[in-house]
């Protein structure tokens, strides 16, 4: 026998494993070899399907778990960076109209009072308030379609958005007389409102229904979580507050020098033009930002309430084939297709 051998004999020796590897020596699996907990047939050689490969590859905005604020907040920066189209898209189209509308309006109001100028900068501020809200429906299209890894264009979201776009409208229109109607108690019942109903419209775009039904829902996924979307919110709130100071600042101290202003501070027609072009891109920008948290914020109640994050990660691996894919809308049409949430702490880090 040689030193340090295999001792020779009718007992052969096991084959030795490769270093760094465990089990069979050439590294591969079982052919029966299946992930622990998965409900799906193993694969012959031990990888993932095709589609599912493929799935994560993908970019992915939204996580399918619960989220964290960071992820909330970071989702609606990845789904501007990964659908650039239909997120900055949508939102430069309705704020260009916004923009040219309340252009020709600070032209034809120019000689009034500089009191009747900041009445009409607070209303344009409502009015832009009421385009998150109601972009926020149409954006929560675009999210979901991001959370299942796809990419979805300005022609294939407004296709699916347009048979709801009157009711979006409608419930906008709702929302904002419900908001006005509590500035009697100094603005607290507006936020309280505000915060409880602000799922309305991405409920009312991805499950249909009514508009009354949509507030029903939004109040029904907001159950207990009223203090944590009034944070998140104000967190994203601070966010665009500063991309618009980092717009608004050299904007202003532009046009206050020269003759862009006159001698009541009111901007003359060139000043109104230069911050008709800053306005458009501020109005862009927050929009898309605060309607893209907006429906992430959506997604994420479903998830924690609902476990959408199984059916929509069953959906994600089932994308093979591009042409069979069904439509988010149609996945999510059906409020209560999953079961809630068994109860419990959740795992590490989904707090």
């Amino acid at each position: 026998m040689a030193d340090g051998g295999p001792t020779a004999g009718p007992y052969p020796s096991p084959p030795i494993a490769a270093p760094g590897r465990r089990g069979r020596p050439d590294g591969a699996r079982p052919a029966s070899w299946a992930a622990p907990g998965s409900d799906g047939p193993p694969s012959s050689a031990g990888l993932p399907s095709a589609p599912a490969r493929a799935t994560a590859a993908a970019p992915v905005a939204v996580p399918l778990r619960p989220l964290s604020v960071s992820e909330i907040l970071d989702g609606a920066f990845v789904t501007l960076r990964t659908n650039p189209g239909a997120t900055l898209g949508l939102a430069f189209a309705t704020s260009a109209v916004l923009e040219l509308v309340f252009t020709a309006v600070a032209l034809a109001s120019r000689d009034r009072s500089f009191w009747f100028y900041l009445l009409l900068q607070a209303v344009l501020g409502g009015i832009r308030l009421m385009l998150v809200v109601l972009l926020a429906g149409v954006l929560a299209v675009v999210v979901a379609e991001a959370s299942l890894g796809r990419r979805i264009s300005v022609a294939a979201a407004t296709r699916q958005v347009a048979p709801r776009l009157p009711g979006l409208v409608a419930l906008t229109v709702a929302l904002a007389g419900l908001l006005v109607l509590g500035l009697a108690t100094l603005g607290v019942v507006s936020a309280w409102l505000g915060v409880r109903y602000c799922l309305s419209t991405p409920v009312y775009a991805l499950e249909g229904g009514t508009v009354t039904g949509a507030l029903r829902r939004s109040r029904s996924l907001m159950r207990g979580a009223w203090w944590r979307t009034t944070g998140i919110l104000g967190l994203a709130a601070l966010v665009a507050g500063t991309l618009v100071l980092v717009v608004a600042v050299p904007v202003s101290l532009f046009t206050s020098v020269g003759s862009l202003t006159d001698s009541n501070g009111v901007p003359t027609t060139g000043g109104t033009v230069a911050q008709a072009f800053a306005g458009l891109v501020i109005t862009m920008v927050v929009t898309a930002v605060l309607s893209g948290v907006i429906a992430i914020l959506y997604l994420d109640r479903r998830i924690r309430r609902e476990a959408l994050d199984v059916v929509l990660a069953r959906a994600a691996a089932a994308d093979g084939d591009a042409t069979s894919r069904a439509p988010v809308t149609a996945l999510l049409a059906t409020p209560a297709f999953a079961a809630p949430r068994p109860p419990g702490p959740p795992p590490n880090g989904w707090s």
